[in-house]
């Protein structure tokens, strides 16, 4: 990853205590941000865009829970 200027403000903020005073990072925050995106594949953005990590986590989750619940169900009634 390439140095730039700006990251040793933007560290310094990220780790600084609490109520201290910090620089105005946003510029160079967006800086780095823009940067890290188009780095990556327009796919891949667009996936990220739309089916964030968590959400689609959360929609995996509901999946497996609606899967899963006859299978319990089924067993709970057999063993009786």
């Amino acid at each position: 990853m390439n140095a730039c200027p700006s990251e040793p403000s933007i560290e310094r903020a990220r780790y600084a205590p609490p109520r201290a005073e910090i620089p105005d990072v946003s510029h160079d925050t967006r800086t780095v941000w823009h940067a890290a995106l188009s780095a990556r594949q327009r796919s891949d953005q667009a996936r990220a865009f739309l089916f964030p990590a968590d959400g689609v986590r959360q929609w995996n989750d509901v999946r497996d829970a609606v899967v899963r619940w006859p299978r319990e169900a089924w067993r709970r009634l057999r063993r009786d």
